[in-house]
C-alpha cells in the first residue's frame, strides 16, 4: 500500500515537518510506502494548467497511491491559499 503525505505548510522549518516525519516512520515500521509532497515546493504554477509538468507529476503521484494525507497548519481557521492551489489542481 502506497500512501502520499502532503505537507500543506507553505514555510519551512514548519511544525507540518515534524508530523509528517512522524507519521512516515510508523507507516515504514508497518510495511506501507510513502512518498511525501511539499505544497511549496511542487512548483504547481498559480492559474490552473492541467497540461503543467508540475500538475502531471503531483496527479501521478495522488494517482498512484492507495491513500492521501494531508498534514497542513491552519491560517486563520483554515488552510493556506497555497494548499487550496495545490488541491485545486488536483482536478478531483
Amino acid at each position: 500500500m502506497k500512501i502520499a503525505l502532503i505537507n500543506g505548510s507553505a514555510s519551512t522549518p514548519s511544525s507540518a515537518d515534524g508530523v509528517i516525519s512522524v507519521f512516515q516512520e510508523q507507516a515504514v515500521e508497518v510495511g506501507l510506502e510513502t512518498e511525501v509532497l511539499h505544497v511549496y515546493q511542487s512548483g504547481i504554477p498559480l492559474l490552473i494548467d492541467e497540461a503543467h509538468e508540475s500538475v502531471q507529476n503531483v496527479r501521478r503521484i495522488v494517482d498512484q497511491s492507495d491513500a492521501i494525507v494531508l498534514i497542513t497548519p491552519l491560517y486563520h481557521g483554515s488552510y493556506s491559499g497555497l494548499t487550496k492551489l495545490f488541491l485545486d489542481q488536483l482536478g478531483r
